[in-house]
């Protein structure tokens, strides 16, 4: 395996989507379609693009910015989320990166149009990744429903072989990868949605109900929205550094079930947070060191983590955190300014009112902790 290789699958791998559950979807187009949000557009990625540094200047300037509660006042949890997902799109951003589509040649229109408007009817909710990007910051999204065609068009949006992408991005078995998609072009991400074989036919046949194309595909543009973003804030190209594992999730895992329930297609709030497991194999702390930043752990968040799983922590940290402080200041406020100063964990938790980031991770976990008890979980020592 080359570096370039090797670079690819590092920057990737936290992008990795498990499968929330399957259903039913589509199939039989014409290839690729590029489509901008606003325009409708064809553009390849400019080689020449660049992104200005910025990595000392912290916005002052955002609505979000001391941690203003968006749905606390809510009896219901779910209500509580909604009501900050509404908020959530309804986002202002001086700009949006341009989304590009290449659908499988089976992919029949009416599902091109589908998974084009969920792409920009959900892009908005992560505006505070993209106070810097240029007018050329854009994400790539491929729907694939073969892997031959998925390993030869990823030749366009990713870095290795066209055997290595198939043998590591293409396989259908119902995941996603999100993320910075190659290190050859700066303001760039990419998505990859690998509909599960059972829900192939569906989408051939013009299904549109499938999480794949909904809450999944959504969950997928936090991840790419979050790398271009950084890439425009740093400077440096490949997946945002310093943010911990479990905080890269909150704004993914907040999105899906926005979209999930908006859409008819997702699981309940319980579901997310648990996955049904109630007899925990750990004791759940944000502060493990298995969340550490990529740049700090090189992947460790893929040593076990069953029963809760990564996903069900990030759920239930961005369960306390998005009520209580709206998404806007979780990407912008927090997760931005640990990119802009290259890890000052203090100075981004302050920005949302907590003394240090100690007592922002000790209030997280004591809501995951409180979760559990109400659900009647036994949490272990």
């Amino acid at each position: 395996m080359t570096y370039e290789e090797q670079q690819l699958r590092l920057n990737r791998a936290l992008g990795i989507a498990i499968v929330i559950g399957l259903s039913t979807a589509l199939a039989c187009g014409d290839g690729r379609t590029a489509v901008s949000v606003p325009p409708v557009e064809s553009q390849s990625p400019s080689p020449a693009l660049t992104s200005a540094p910025s990595q000392t200047t912290v916005p002052t300037n955002s609505p979000m910015q001391t941690g203003q509660s968006c749905g606390s006042d809510e009896q219901n949890m779910t209500q509580a989320l909604m009501k900050c997902g509404d908020i959530a799109l309804q986002q202002k951003a001086a700009r949006l990166p341009r989304l590009v589509y290449y659908f499988d040649p089976k992919v029949p229109l009416n599902v091109q149009e589908y998974v084009q408007n969920i792409g920009s009817t959900y892009l908005p909710m992560y505006s505070g990744f993209f106070d810097d990007i240029s007018d050329q910051a854009q994400i790539h999204v491929v729907l694939s429903l073969t892997p031959k065609w998925c390993g030869k068009t990823l030749l366009k949006t990713d870095d290795g072989t066209e055997e290595f992408l198939r043998e590591n991005y293409c396989n259908q078995d119902g995941g996603a990868n999100g993320g910075h998609g190659t290190m050859r072009f700066a303001e760039f991400g990419s998505i990859i949605l690998r509909p599960h074989p059972s829900e192939v036919e569906g989408i051939k046949g013009g299904s549109t109900k499938s999480r794949m194309l909904n809450e999944i595909f959504a969950g997928e543009l936090g991840h790419a929205a979050r790398d271009v973003g950084a890439d425009a804030m740093s400077g440096e190209r490949g997946i945002a550094k310093w943010i911990p594992v479990w905080l890269q999730y909150v704004p993914n895992m907040f999105a899906s079930l926005v979209t999930g329930i908006t859409e008819k297609t997702g699981v309940s709030d319980v579901e997310l947070a648990t996955w049904g497991q109630r007899d925990l194999a750990w004791r759940p702390t944000v502060g493990d060191k298995r969340f550490l930043p990529w740049n700090l752990s090189g992947g460790g968040a893929y040593q076990p983590m069953d029963r809760p799983s990564l996903y069900n922590v990030a759920y239930l940290a961005g369960r306390y955190l998005v009520p209580k402080h709206g998404l806007e200041a979780i990407t912008r406020d927090l997760m931005g300014t640990l990119i802009r100063t290259d890890g000052n964990y203090d100075k981004a938790a302050s920005r949302l009112g907590y003394a240090n980031w100690a007592e922002l991770e000790a209030a997280v976990d004591e809501s995951i902790l409180a979760f559990y008890k109400k659900e009647g979980i036994e949490v272990p020592k």
